[in-house]
């Protein structure tokens, strides 16, 4: 009897844990910033994958053309719990650091395009904002490694991966004091 009930706690714990990964709202916890079998994400180096989609305007969108210092690029699902909770902090950050070069390309990894218009409307989210076609974004998740939302990778004026998978804000903007000191 004590072994079934110990048996049902593992794997209800396990579900949970499942749960939660599923929805993405354990990146935080996760040791960010660090290659992780669960989490794997891009190695600092490396040219970061081409980005072609549109933005909301229909206009063709290229990552190779983003001229700035410093882009981040910041994945995330209309309706993820956690992506509600950085998108404030995030336009924060965007406020305090556009004018010192740094530009955010928001990628949602979804595929309701009127539901994302409206989203970015609402919100008045005044960065560069794009959304990928069907058989663009299951590239993007091979390409950038998505398996949980938000993801965000900041690049340099190269489009080289500057950091792996960073979860959190205090970890952007760590790691943008860290370069512009």
């Amino acid at each position: 009897m004590i072994l079934s009930k110990k048996h049902t706690l593992q794997k209800k714990l396990l579900h949970l844990i499942s749960f939660f990964i599923l929805i993405g709202c354990l990146s935080p916890l996760i040791s960010l910033g660090q290659e992780n079998s669960l989490y794997p994400s891009l190695s600092p180096g490396i040219k970061a994958p081409v980005i072609k989609a549109k933005n909301a305007a229909g206009k063709v969108f290229r990552l190779s053309k983003v001229k700035s210092k410093y882009t981040l690029l910041y994945f995330y699902e209309v309706h993820c719990h956690l992506c509600a909770v950085v998108t404030p902090e995030l336009k924060k950050l965007y406020d305090s650091y556009h004018k010192i070069g740094l530009e955010i390309v928001a990628v949602p990894v979804e595929s309701d395009r009127d539901e994302w218009k409206k989203y970015v409307s609402d919100e008045h989210l005044n960065w560069l904002n794009i959304f990928p076609d069907p058989g663009q974004l299951d590239k993007l998740r091979s390409d950038y490694k998505l398996t949980v939302s938000p993801t965000m990778y900041l690049l340099d004026r190269k489009k080289t991966v500057l950091t792996q998978r960073l979860g959190r804000i205090e970890h952007v903007e760590a790691e943008l004091n860290q370069r512009i000191r």
